[in-house]
């Protein structure tokens, strides 16, 4: 003999979905409470995580741009004391440092534009081990 329905009291026979929509209710209640600040650390990991391997790469790329037009800036300076005896034009410095800003935007944009690889790469480590279940003695 089955039992009648602990939510709505309507017969067995009837078999209503009263006690499905409240295990799935109770379920979703238990998951807000149990798993929002463990996904919470998981995102605050995630997100700090990636944003330390965007700003070295950031890094990594600004300073070869940086090395780079140091080098540019001290060969104008030896080709303008070496050809007219003086120090280079201030309009070659400035199109030589405004190529830099562009080169480091271009740099910012290439990587803020990884952002969506790199996050899956770090939420990709994230690994889940649920206990073994023990099988009931009967």
């Amino acid at each position: 003999m089955d039992p009648d329905c602990a939510i709505c009291s309507s017969p067995a026979l009837a078999q209503c979905d009263c006690e499905a929509k409240g295990l799935d209710t109770a379920v979703r209640q238990a998951e807000t409470r149990m798993m929002t600040t463990f996904f919470a650390d998981i995102r605050a990991w995630v997100r700090g995580d990636a944003q330390d391997y965007i700003l070295t790469y950031f890094n990594v790329l600004t300073t070869r741009r940086r090395d780079s037009h140091s080098m540019l800036i001290a060969d104008l300076t030896e080709r303008a004391l070496y050809y007219y005896g003086t120090r280079p034009h201030p309009t070659a410095i400035g199109a030589a440092h405004g190529d830099l800003k562009r080169g480091i935007d271009e740099d910012w944009r290439a990587s803020v534009q990884r952002y969506p690889e790199v996050l899956e790469y770090f939420y990709s480590l994230v690994t889940f081990t649920l206990r073994a279940r023990r099988r009931r003695r009967r």
